[in-house]
């Protein structure tokens, strides 16, 4: 009998047991609502007032393709074509952060002599620019992490600098101190076509997007749009990259935005007007204008196509 009791026993506790139902998951959290995110950056028209040690116009630079190195940061191989060690190397120099300190940039590295087709690029993913009173320079990074954001004034101790494909740059250096500020980023305003008088300083650019390409390319006209002037005057030539009547005929100018703003889906669309806030940038043999943050971008009143 006691067998027969304690069996019976598990059934009793199941037909006992209220059925439990479902929860309803959109209930636990409010679903929220989607915003933009602006990133609001100071800039100014009034000049800094000031250089560092050694003005940043005045950093030794280097001739084609050649890569310099102070005498302590001498390579350990001498067989690098066009690279050496001089004695203006290192410097000191100090200037505000003029993009976010992530840019992505691919340029040779070491070359053998006598080789040049060896592959030798090399990759740098945290890149930015500086500026003073005299210009402007572009500085390659080497972390995937911002220890600062733009308009930090920040003082580097430059140990080697490079030029490729017409574009200067310091390829070598470290922060000796950083003011996080934000001091506000000084620009010049252009409404002609960009050029090598705008390297790496900060211009201000009014135009309409025209083209939007791979890589974050954006084609823009200057003042009134024509009704051809979005035309690619290279369609049909698979060995011309696209360009727009407008640009073709000085009345345009380029900008890249950076993988970053691509990735959460920051675009400017054809036929919106903008004013673009960025250093000059020559690139791919042309001038852009640099965008890594949302606030160097404002969407004027216009309908885009």
């Amino acid at each position: 009998m006691r067998r027969a009791a304690i069996a019976l026993l598990p059934g009793l506790l199941f037909a006992c047991a209220a059925e439990r139902e479902r929860e309803d998951a959109s209930q636990w959290y409010d679903g929220g609502s989607a915003y933009d995110v602006e990133e609001a950056i100071a800039f100014t028209t009034e000049p800094y007032g000031w250089t560092g040690e050694t003005p940043i116009a005045s950093i030794p630079r280097p001739g084609d393709f050649e890569t310099w190195f102070a005498a302590d940061d001498a390579p350990p191989t001498d067989q690098c074509a066009d690279w050496r060690t001089v004695d203006s190397l290192p410097v000191e120099v100090e200037g505000i952060v003029t993009t976010y300190p992530r840019y992505y940039f691919k340029t040779t590295g070491c070359r053998p002599e006598g080789d040049p087709s060896i592959d030798s690029d090399q990759k740098y993913y945290g890149s930015y620019f500086i500026q003073d009173d005299s210009g402007g320079m572009f500085v390659l990074g080497d972390s995937k992490v911002a220890h600062f954001d733009m308009g930090a004034r920040v003082t580097l101790s430059v140990r080697a600098t490079k030029e490729a494909f017409g574009l200067m740059m310091i390829s070598a250096h470290d922060v000796v101190e950083v003011d996080r500020g934000p001091t506000p980023i000084y620009y010049e305003e252009r409404t002609e076509p960009l050029t090598a008088a705008d390297s790496y300083q900060v211009r201000r650019m009014t135009g309409t997007v025209g083209f939007t390409g791979d890589f974050g390319e954006v084609q823009l006209c200057l003042g009134d749009v024509g009704d051809d002037d979005f035309d690619d005057i290279n369609a049909g030539d698979d060995r011309a990259d696209a360009q727009i009547r407008c640009i073709n005929e000085g009345r345009g100018f380029y900008a890249i935005i950076d993988s970053e703003l691509q990735r959460r889906g920051v675009e400017l669309l054809v036929g919106e007007q903008v004013e673009l806030t960025g250093p000059a940038f020559y690139s791919f043999s042309q001038y852009r204008l640099v965008l890594t943050r949302v606030g160097q971008i404002r969407w004027l009143d216009t309908d885009a196509e």
